[in-house]
């Protein structure tokens, strides 16, 4: 079985921590541009999915990957972890940032599309039935896959090899 260090993981999750950090800084930059009327947009339905959005994005692709980061530090600190299945590490770093960014495009497209519609005077029901419908299903999907990526990175946890010295000792 391929493996890869935990050590090499913690360094993974963080990188991926400071790039989604830079991703969420650069989702703001567009609220100063008032041609993007972001404000405006903001504050009617279905505009509020953006905040929504974005909110999920730091939840689930900022501060998670530094959760696991801590996870597999302290899980090589305190229970002499040493290495992880390389499949089930990669599935979930690959399954998560999939997940969190399909979700997160697609819900603040839902809201700008959908802000901007009601901003101009479109009705609900054109809004929902023609513009923002049709995201809700792949929007659930994405999370599913998010979801099978905290899995497989559970299993990764539960299955990850102890150092040979302290294989024996019980936890």
């Amino acid at each position: 079985m391929r493996e890869i260090t935990i050590d090499r993981l913690v360094r993974i999750y963080i990188l991926i921590t400071a790039v989604n950090l830079a991703v969420a800084v650069g989702f703001t930059l567009p609220v100063l541009v008032p041609e993007f009327t972001f404000p405006l947009i903001l504050t009617i339905w279905p505009g509020t999915w953006m905040f929504f959005a974005y909110f999920a994005f730091l939840i689930a692709g900022v501060l998670a990957p530094l959760g696991w980061a801590l996870i597999w530090d302290l899980s090589k600190k305190y229970y002499q972890k040493v290495a992880v299945s390389k499949y089930l590490a990669m599935a979930s770093i690959y399954l998560t940032l999939v997940g969190v960014y399909g979700q997160s495009s697609l819900m603040f497209a839902l809201g700008y599309t959908g802000g901007y519609a009601a901003l101009v005077g479109v009705g609900k029901s054109i809004i929902t039935r023609g513009l923002i419908g049709w995201m809700v299903v792949p929007i659930g999907v994405f999370i599913y896959l998010y979801l099978l990526g905290t899995v497989a990175g559970i299993a990764g946890l539960a299955l990850s090899k102890r150092s040979a010295a302290n294989a024996g000792q019980s936890v």
